[in-house]
């Protein structure tokens, strides 16, 4: 077996009419031997009978992260490549040989491509977010890469012991961040995955954001607390402080105010800077500051709630668990 895909699931019937013949048509045009597994995670509609007659196999666990999810399928995996698309996202023909090819390249670890929204559904919070997060001045060799289509060696899967269970989120982030210490990272520019649950509103932007930062310093300190992955936290707590600090001088001084607002405001600049966003059109420069701010607020308000959790519902949350 030369490759199999991992897909985890819940109630996915939909999106895996789409995502999962896109899949099978990059891999017959590869002329390879694959397997795509789908790990379904109690499912209330017609995600599995889907699954079955596009040609997957299933594995059902009904509860447990989606780290934990992916894992399970990676268990079961019989190829010597191991690759996990999401659910919702469908890739170009040439996505899996051209991973491949990517792999048999000196040193490179893992790869996989942007994601871009799908265009009939795409909104310019859409296009500021892949603006932002993903756009066309991202380096090739970056420092992670999101699980929405990544590939790798099952050996290296394997020794590098898997995604990390404890993890609520961020589990992609935590695992290439430690392949990156002996391996490269490439992203593929000359291809793109279509994602089709981008998000379309300022609203559905702040709650996912605030979602998937919610394991960032869980994250950052079972990475050892890597100076380079300090800004996922610092960054946040210091617009928790600066927060802190206007609710302050609004109270007893407004005449301070300026100190705490002034970071916020230029903080969303410096990121856009960082990510390399094009600065040659005025709108895209507007609708790509509200995104960032939005980024960064949502990810201020997650790593509130986590450090709040850790300090008082260790029940729920425990650190020492999750670092490995």
């Amino acid at each position: 077996m030369d490759l199999s895909v991992i897909i985890p699931a819940k109630n996915e019937s939909l999106f895996l009419k789409i995502s999962v013949p896109a899949l099978w048509v990059s891999i017959n045009k590869s002329n390879i031997i694959a397997e795509i597994i789908l790990v379904d995670n109690g499912s209330e509609d017609d995600t599995e009978s889907v699954a079955r007659s596009l040609g997957c196999k299933i594995l059902s666990s009904p509860q447990g992260s989606i780290a934990k999810l992916r894992n399970l399928g990676a268990s079961q995996a019989q190829g010597t490549y191991l690759a996990f698309v999401d659910a919702d996202c469908a890739v170009h023909e040439d996505w899996v040989s051209t991973c491949i090819e990517n792999l048999n390249h000196l040193k490179v670890g893992a790869t996989g491509t942007r994601v871009v929204p799908a265009s009939e559904k795409a909104t310019w919070v859409s296009w500021a977010w892949f603006n932002l997060a993903a756009g066309s001045k991202r380096k090739e060799n970056v420092s992670w890469l999101g699980s929405s289509n990544l590939m790798l060696k099952k050996c290296l899967f394997d020794e590098l012991g898997g995604f990390n269970e404890g993890l609520k989120t961020a589990e992609d982030f935590d695992l290439t961040t430690r392949l990156k210490k002996t391996h490269r990272i490439k992203l593929e520019k000359n291809i793109d995955t279509i994602h089709y649950r981008e998000p379309e509103t300022i609203k559905e932007l702040f709650i996912k954001e605030s979602w998937r930062g919610s394991s960032s310093l869980a994250c950052y300190i079972s990475n050892g607390c890597q100076f380079g992955e300090l800004g996922s936290v610092a960054i946040p707590m210091f617009v928790n402080i600066c927060i802190g600090m206007l609710v302050i001088f609004l109270l007893t001084n407004l005449s301070l105010t300026p100190i705490a607002i002034f970071p916020i405001i230029i903080l969303p600049f410096i990121l856009m800077i960082k990510k390399g966003v094009p600065f040659n059109s005025f709108m895209i420069v507007v609708q790509t500051y509200i995104v960032a701010f939005i980024f960064i607020l949502a990810r201020s308000v997650s790593l509130a709630r986590e450090i709040y959790y850790i300090l008082f519902r260790r029940s729920d949350v425990n650190i020492w668990k999750i670092c490995r």
